[in-house]
């Protein structure tokens, strides 16, 4: 069904805060009586740290959930893509407004048939999990064109006809419309996160202030700065599984007291091959966005992505995943170092075009002649000429060592490279080492069989995701 505005409000309500705009609706979505909108400041890039949002998000998809109400969300605001990825997987009936305005106006009869043919045509294959209200860009006719005699025949008007592209005066228009449309068809508005000067403080304020809107209730969450004890609790005792060639009793595990000085990885480095760990802000390798999605929100205390999660993660799985990410041609590699860890300190540096550290103090490493037998190979570094003159078979092993200061920093990583996953267990003991920032880090690993040393040089500041 298609409508001139949002059926729920009048013609006034509903110009003033989302201006003179269509809505085509899937079957029966107008007729649902309790609309529940989540609205939130933008989160930071490691989402693993908003455990308290999450929370409070869970909280919300519980009650509506027991009420039996709708959620409503829109494709560009901050919880979409966490309720579009658990709705299903919680029975909770969600309604995504898309509403991408890449015109900032429909003015010409054109356009408007496009939009109408356009949006028909995808709500003829539905979203799985969630139920889609197509919404147009604001209606502003040319004074050449007749919108009027075109829409009547085809949009319901729930408040009478009235002037296509009046649009009253107000300050709404300047604000993300994801968050105006949330706040004008809710029966019932949860903030979860509110920035001092953001546009959802602003819009709550003017909510207040609507004659019309006031008396929808507004519930908001003051966020706790710091996780619970409950939540520290848990996230110490994960789940430890004992498998593989390299776990045993902890009690095994070598240290720092052990004269790590004189494992074989310093003092002789070129027989062995490293592999540092990075944050990752998004799934893990071979992890679908949705499945991680889903863990984010539905995982009281989800999995560690920091640079020390990550490699506890792949001993606890004894395989390292290989990766096309930032690799020409999209190849499947897992990525080692022959550089010293004795150097890792100096060469530490911010990637910018990478976002990403390089030399991070967290790691494995393994004996060089193990992995030449599963066909790791020194990467070639060159120019487009030299990748336009590789074979097929010879381009996973390429990377861009020429032209710009980054693609010739490249070189100082020295890298090798295995096509597929590295895997653990097929390894002896003696053949793996892990390497960590400081001596508070080897606690973690304990579980694991192979020997733990410390990264050389002055011990860095916390190494946490915020700077790997």
């Amino acid at each position: 069904m298609l409508t001139f505005g949002l059926p729920w409000i009048s013609d006034e309500c509903s110009r003033r805060w989302i201006g003179p705009r269509l809505f085509l609706w899937p079957a029966d979505a107008v007729a649902a009586e309790t609309r529940i909108s989540i609205l939130s400041s933008r989160l930071g890039l490691d989402v693993a740290k908003e455990q308290e949002w999450f929370r409070r998000l869970r909280d919300c998809l519980r009650l509506a959930r027991e009420r039996r109400a709708t959620v409503l969300t829109a494709e560009s605001a901050t919880a979409h893509q966490f309720l579009a990825a658990t709705a299903d997987a919680l029975s909770i009936d969600l309604w995504v407004f898309k509403c991408r305005d890449r015109t900032n106006s429909i003015t010409t009869s054109r356009q408007l048939d496009k939009w109408i043919c356009d949006s028909t045509a995808q709500a003829r294959n539905p979203a799985a999990g969630y139920r889609t209200v197509f919404v147009s860009p604001v209606l502003q006719p040319l004074a050449t064109e007749d919108f009027e005699s075109r829409l009547r025949n085809l949009v319901s008007f729930p408040h009478g006809f009235s002037e296509i592209s009046r649009q009253p005066d107000s300050e709404l228009p300047t604000y993300p419309v994801a968050d105006r449309l949330l706040m004008a068809a809710a029966t019932e508005i949860h903030i979860l996160r509110q920035r001092n000067g953001g546009f959802v403080g602003r819009l709550a304020e003017l909510h207040v202030e609507d004659p019309e809107r006031c008396l929808i209730p507004i519930h908001k969450t003051e966020m706790s700065s710091t996780p619970s004890r409950s939540s520290k609790a848990k996230s110490g005792n994960r789940k430890n599984c004992q498998r593989g060639s390299i776990e045993k009793n902890s009690d095994h595990t070598r240290t720092a007291e052990d004269r790590p000085e004189d494992h074989s990885v310093f003092r002789s480095p070129e027989e062995w091959l490293l592999h540092w760990t990075r944050s990752f802000y998004g799934p893990w390798p071979g992890q679908t966005r949705n499945d991680w999605l889903r863990e984010v929100v539905l995982t009281e205390v989800p999995a560690d992505h920091s640079a020390s999660g990550t490699l506890y993660r792949i001993l606890d799985e004894q395989r390292i995943r290989a990766s096309s990410s930032g690799i020409r041609g999209n190849y499947n590699v897992v990525c080692f170092t022959e550089v010293p860890l004795n150097q890792f300190r100096s060469l530490r540096a911010y990637r910018k075009h990478r976002n990403r550290y390089d030399f991070v103090p967290f790691g494995i490493a393994i004996r060089r002649s193990k992995l030449e037998a599963t066909g790791a190979k020194p990467v070639i570094y060159g120019d487009q000429e030299l990748w336009q003159g590789l074979s097929d078979s010879e381009r996973p092993w390429f990377q861009l060592g020429a032209g710009s200061p980054e693609a010739l920093r490249n070189r100082i990583e020295r890298e090798w490279r295995v096509q597929g996953d590295v895997l653990l267990d097929t390894l002896d003991q003696q053949d793996v080492c892990v390497f960590v920032d400081q001596e508070s880090d080897i606690w973690r690993f304990r579980k694991f069989t192979c020997d733990v040393v410390i990264v050389p040089g002055v011990e860095s500041k916390k190494c946490g995701r915020d700077n790997q």
